[in-house]
């Protein structure tokens, strides 16, 4: 079949064939011939995401179905809002930051915060006595643009969360409502977002390898420092395995305070001989100090420095310089280096960065996947005309971010980021079926399937795994296992989907007895959450696994000065903090709790136990608190 034109683009084959799968989906829930539930399109950096939105936009405006497309941002919404109106399809913008909040149109593109702001006003499902529908705004479809950013358990639960709002007031408008995420990293911490809320991947999965080998995107190759130049930031070691979010301002300043300045110019000495036959990179730091510090050692007519401070009408202006490749007056890139502090992840298209530079700990998978997406940009024809060229995107981790990230996550980019980092060491770990050479943190073989029994083509041979074992209960066959192996991070089997399971599962309603009792090195909170609305609480166990590592538990309170106050105070400040001190500690938001956080004891014993979510359940006995 021939791909139609949209407006002023035509999709490339693979994304007109999700855009096919995407209608027919579609069409099959709202004709009631599959359940209505949550689906997502796994949809890489670069492979297209605002093309497959603005299809939609343009089917929804010919069939007249009401379409809301949601970002979090008012840039992400700028840019699918363009897109759609590049695609032939009218469209409304509803967003505070861009200064427009309106729903005249089909299709509405509108900022997460601003419409859950309006769910009573423009978005109100009361009905007109008059004409018997509702007031406001009321979609058949809802598009989320990098729906990895949904807390599905909120939504689930109707707890108190932006998303969880706008999502659970449409449902309940409209019980037909068909809810499509797109995203280019499906993953929430450790685990896949398919699941209990998103329930289908609409297929073709157009993933980072195939848009290499099919040269939409330039690969990512990467660099460590040379005589061991690179900041030891080993105990920055609490990744957010949960969530989404970033490494709080507290940890950052804790960053900073272990860069040594000499350090830095080192690094960035090193950077600098590298980038005399590259581009420009974006260089991630910790904090505006750092940047300031950083970008003092390369000339001041090649840098600029972007925070969350910096104005807006500034930033856009040095992104589009940096974009169009503006030259200073000896030649150079205007913009050869921009420094930057956790903003510059989404919605930033600058094809000329051709290098990324790590100056501190990233503390998501899915930010650092977004970051580096940044890099891998093809450049456009007149980057190409003006004579430049990008074979490649390079990587330099100077924090130690890609082997810390190994240890948790399952992921092609972190298998290529050890590899890279052992042949630069010369230490590897040979697979003893295929001999192929892997990094020395590797988990399961990089090589080929030479034997020809595995389902994804790749060597069979896990030096770590969890197997897809059965399922008894008394000694009798509950479900039958396949026997396959998987990645320790995996929570559903690879080959027949079935839910793997949980090596704690088997202890979760027994009776805690002494031997439960571990004693607790130390205990640290972060800030986390939306907003700085929650607490993050780790806890160091004297006690190890079996894989020689420390235990560490990981406990999330969530909106703990709104719905989940019960939770925070029962959990955590009736088992942590003395009587007399509790009402004190009730009032206090998150904030104000880090600025005491050192005056909380730490327990001497705790308990330790992972329910069937994969999160970290811990007890703390009264008797056992720190006097």
């Amino acid at each position: 079949m021939e791909i139609p034109t949209y407006g002023k683009i035509t999709p490339h084959p693979f994304q007109w064939e999700i855009i096919q799968n995407k209608f027919a989906h579609i069409r099959k829930q709202l004709n009631g011939e599959v359940e209505i539930a949550p689906s997502f399109i796994h949809a890489y950096v670069s492979a297209g995401k605002t093309i497959i939105a603005g299809a939609l936009a343009h089917h929804c405006h010919k069939t007249k179905h009401k379409l809301l497309i949601l970002a979090r941002t008012g840039e992400l919404v700028d840019q699918d809002a363009e897109e759609v109106l590049n695609m032939g399809s009218p469209c409304s913008i509803y967003s505070a930051s861009l200064g427009q909040k309106s729903t005249y149109y089909s299709t509405v593109v509108g900022s997460e915060g601003t419409v859950a702001n309006a769910l009573n006003k423009e978005f109100s499902s009361d009905i007109d006595p008059k004409t018997g529908k509702p007031f406001g705004f009321i979609p058949s479809i809802i598009l989320i643009d990098e729906c990895h950013e949904v807390s599905w358990q909120s939504v689930l639960d109707e707890t108190e969360n932006q998303y969880a709002k706008i999502i659970n007031h449409f449902k309940a408008a409209n019980q037909k409502l068909i809810i499509i995420g797109m995203t280019g990293s499906p993953y929430r911490g450790l685990e896949s977002i398919k699941g209990p809320f998103w329930k289908e991947e609409i297929q073709p999965v157009i993933d980072r390898r195939f848009l290499v080998d099919n040269e939409y995107i330039v690969p990512t190759i990467f660099g460590y420092g040379h005589d061991n130049v690179g900041y030891d930031l080993s105990e920055f070691n609490n990744i957010n395995e949960v969530g989404t979010n970033d490494f709080g301002n507290a940890d950052m300043e804790k960053m900073h305070s272990k860069m040594k300045r000499e350090t830095t110019k080192l690094i960035m000495d090193e950077v600098q001989d590298v980038m005399q036959s590259r581009l420009c990179a974006l260089v991630t730091c910790a904090g505006l100090k750092h940047c300031e510090e950083a970008a003092a050692c390369v000339p001041d007519d090649e840098c600029a420095i972007i925070t969350e401070a910096t104005k807006k009408a500034d930033r856009q202006q040095i992104l589009k310089d940096a974009k169009k490749g503006l030259l200073n007056d000896r030649g150079t890139f205007r913009y050869k280096y921009v420094f930057q502090v956790g903003c510059l992840t989404t919605g930033v298209n600058v094809p000329l960065w051709c290098t990324s530079v790590l100056l501190r700990r990233i503390g998501s998978l899915t930010l650092l996947t977004q970051l580096l997406g940044r890099g891998m940009r093809l450049l456009k024809d007149e980057h190409i005309a003006a004579g430049y060229m990008k074979e490649d995107h390079l990587c330099l981790d100077y924090s130690g971010t890609m082997d810390a990230m190994h240890e948790l996550f399952n992921d092609p980019l972190l298998e290529d980021a050890t590899l890279s980092h052992s042949k630069q060491d010369g230490s590897f770990i040979t697979c003893p079926i295929c001999d192929t050479q892997n990094g020395v943190y590797s988990r399961r073989c990089i090589g080929t399937d030479i034997i020809g029994d595995q389902p994804d083509h790749r060597c069979g041979h896990w030096w770590k795994f969890r197997q897809c074992e059965d399922l008894r209960l008394n000694n009798i066959l509950i479900e039958k296992g396949c026997g396959h192996k998987n990645d320790i991070a995996a929570k559903t089997c690879s080959n027949c989907n079935k839910y793997l399971i949980d090596p704690n599962a088997n202890l979760s309603h027994k009776a805690y007895t002494d031997a439960d009792w571990k004693p607790v090195l130390k205990m640290e909170l972060i800030i986390t959450g939306h907003g700085n609305s929650g607490i993050n609480v780790k806890y160091w166990f004297d006690s190890f696994g079996l894989d020689g590592k420390q235990e560490i538990a990981s406990v999330n309170y969530w909106n703990i000065n709104s719905g989940g106050r019960r939770i925070w105070e029962a959990k955590f400040i009736n088992t942590h903090i003395k009587p007399a001190l509790r009402k004190e500690f009730i009032k206090r938001t998150p904030l104000s709790i880090m600025e005491i956080k050192e005056s909380i004891p730490t327990p001497k014993m705790a308990t330790h136990r992972i329910n069937a979510k994969g999160e970290s359940i811990v007890n703390v006995s009264n008797k056992k608190v720190a006097e």
